[in-house]
């Protein structure tokens, strides 16, 4: 309600969490999937998680990565690999906008055991 806060307007965690008021800002800023299914079929009952919006989720990444790929490709070190962070947002008629993509994503902690053997399985296998 108060639009001279510019920090509760931000969805960007890390630049939300610089603010003296960072644990009274909106709950729900940032969701996980099983928290936004939750809301979602709460808000939007007529709208599925994993089959409306997961798709442009995965559509969003793969023409963001594909637009990308010659500069990705040119900073590919053999062996190496990058993790990034996709950001997005949905409007009033759940359609999916791309935020922003961060090349060294922070990783909620509870995140972070699961996320580590992702990785290591799709490296190794």
């Amino acid at each position: 309600n108060d639009l001279c806060d510019t920090f509760s307007h931000l969805t960007n965690h890390c630049i939300a969490a610089r603010s003296k008021h960072f644990e009274s800002l909106v709950e729900g800023n940032e969701m996980f999937f099983d928290d936004f299914r939750r809301f979602l079929a709460r808000a939007a009952p007529d709208t599925d998680f994993d089959t409306h919006i997961l798709p442009q989720m995965r559509r969003q990444v793969l023409l963001t990565t594909q637009a990308a790929w010659h500069v990705l490709r040119g900073q590919n070190r053999g062996g190496a690999f990058q993790l990034y962070g996709f950001d997005f947002m949905l409007d009033a008629r759940c359609r999916l906008w791309l935020l922003e993509v961060n090349g060294a994503p922070a990783a909620a902690e509870r995140l972070r055991e699961q996320l580590a053997a992702d990785i290591i399985s799709l490296c190794i296998a």
